[in-house]
């Protein structure tokens, strides 16, 4: 690693740069989620001191991040599961324009990533996805027209945002001279933005996914949540999540190894993949296998979300949609085997009827689905529209740890692989530490790979 740092910012300027002329005509539409620019992966990082170039002292011992890694799988099971991602471009007003973009403050509006050894960069992921038709980036223009418009009507309203504002304000900043306008600029991009983009989508009935930095921005801000709702395939895919990490965490209870990845269609793609850009190639085969699937949810959704649709229908939706959910891991064991195998038996016999019926036929057929409780049968039938989430579920369960696969995917020795798993950060020389405080010292509270 070279120990420089990279910032977030060159996404975002990447992305406007490729997309200028899409943008201006994108519209988002059911199945669509927007996502958060700070949610993009900066997957360099899963690979940290495997730099070849010759140094007297290393600054860092090679580590493997699951945690830089576990990030990118999350952003391409949406990848597999969501029509489109569209990620928001801020619209400031020229002042904060000109303030946001002057080299000057470039440091007030950036989040830094430590730049790692890994050979796939993020603009590498915006290409090959926009080239895919998967990853889009627009302005969202619902509601009030700039990211200022928005900090400046809810801020008054809010406790939150003027104690965040007054610390804009209390910035020493002894070369600026206009203190007023930059903390404007400031509410603008860090709070007036992500509530923007949660406004637009409110009101075009699209999902919007924050990012860790948007949360903790966020969370003191009373009423987000009202803004902010979840799909109904995010709310699948974390149904489907949280099931598979309960499992496995009784096996962490009982200090046993736990597998890797945490979470279902993850460990199909790790599975599928021969390189680290075979994720991207393994995501995007495996989202052709859930194009069907994700047809049926866009469908949910619009009827969900489509005021012209009768409110009966929408709550009968609602309902199918929570029991579909349930459905996915439920809480309580039961024996679906048996149920699975008894009803798919009545299923398979109803062609037969169909082509040859016959008082026989139809009174076999009869006495096999009679003797079902309707509940099983139902629950069955209910199964069939996520098979794919249950498939990707039984194969999950079914699967080893997959540490050894990660090792030859990303081409470093099984060792490092295991011993990473058990450090919560790389060991740093103090060279690098030094460096990476510099940087850091007026950022608290950053994670593992967020300087700012």
């Amino acid at each position: 690693m070279d120990g420089k740092f990279c910032s977030a910012e060159t996404t975002t300027s990447a992305m406007t740069d490729e997309l200028d002329q899409e943008r201006h005509s994108l519209s988002a539409t059911p199945g669509d989620v927007l996502l958060s620019r700070w949610r993009v992966p900066y997957p360099g990082l899963i690979l940290q001191g495997f730099s070849r170039q010759r140094r007297s002292e290393p600054e860092i011992e090679p580590y493997f991040s699951f945690k830089v890694l576990r990030e990118f799988l999350e952003f391409l099971e949406f990848v597999v599961c969501t029509e489109r991602i569209i990620v928001p471009i801020p619209v400031f007003s020229k002042r904060t324009d000109r303030i946001v973009n002057s080299k000057r403050n470039w440091v007030d509006f950036s989040v830094f990533h430590l730049k790692g050894d890994l050979d796939l960069d993020d603009e590498a992921i915006i290409d090959r996805l926009a080239k895919a038709g998967v990853l889009h980036a627009a302005h969202i223009g619902v509601g009030d027209p700039t990211a200022d418009d928005v900090a400046a009507r809810l801020t008054p309203t809010s406790r939150a945002l003027q104690r965040e504002f007054s610390k804009f304000l209390a910035i020493e900043q002894p070369r600026r001279r206009a203190h007023l306008p930059f903390a404007a600029a400031q509410m603008a991009f860090w709070y007036g933005a992500p509530l923007h983009v949660a406004e637009s989508a409110s009101l075009a009935r699209v999902p919007y996914i924050l990012s860790h930095v948007d949360e903790k921005n966020l969370a003191g801000y009373e009423g987000e949540l009202l803004r902010i709702r979840k799909g109904a395939t995010e709310l699948l895919l974390d149904r489907l999540n949280a099931g598979a990490k309960r499992e496995i965490s009784k096996l962490a209870e009982l200090g046993a190894a736990v597998n890797f990845p945490e979470t279902p269609i993850a460990s199909m793609i790790v599975r599928n993949a021969t390189s680290p850009s075979g994720l991207i190639d393994a995501a995007l085969e495996l989202r052709r296998e859930f194009a069907e699937y994700r047809a049926q949810m866009n469908q949910l959704e619009s009827d969900l979300t489509d005021p012209d649709v009768p409110l009966k229908r929408r709550l009968k939706r609602a309902r199918e949609l929570d029991l579909l959910a349930n459905s996915l891991w439920p809480d309580e064991r039961q024996d679906l085997r048996t149920a699975a195998t008894s009803v798919s038996e009545a299923f398979l016999a109803i062609p037969e009827v169909i082509a040859s019926p016959s008082v026989k036929t139809v009174k076999t057929l009869a006495e096999k689905l009679i003797s079902l409780p309707v509940e099983r049968v139902v629950d069955v039938y209910r199964k069939r529209r996520v098979r794919l989430l249950m498939k990707a579920r039984r194969q999950f369960l079914h699967a080893p740890d997959l540490s050894g696969r990660l090792a030859k995917i990303f081409d470093i020795p099984f060792e490092v692989v295991e011993r990473s798993r058990h450090l919560s950060e790389p060991r740093q020389s103090s060279r690098h530490s030094k460096l990476h405080l510099s940087v850091a010292e007026k950022w608290q509270d950053s994670d593992e790979t967020d300087v700012a």
